[in-house]
């Protein structure tokens, strides 16, 4: 798993950027070149997720239909 530089945003400070989501649910957020990370808990995803999806996403009804089943 990870993104690729498409996923990006042009407003991204890093392009060598990943993520690995572990087996406990926890979100590791990578910079490759600095091999560095930010390391977030399954809570701090549901909220980060919850924030996101209340927002103005962008995503059309299909696709937050699709992730509703996901969950």
């Amino acid at each position: 798993m990870g993104w690729t530089k498409e996923d990006l945003t042009n407003y991204s400070d890093f392009e060598n950027v990943t993520y690995k989501v572990e087996l406990n649910g926890k979100v590791d957020i990578i910079l490759l070149d600095e091999e560095k990370k930010v390391s977030v808990h399954n809570y701090g995803m549901k909220k980060l997720v919850e924030d996101w999806f209340q927002s103005d996403t962008g995503l059309t009804t299909e696709e937050k239909e699709k992730l509703k089943g996901l969950l």
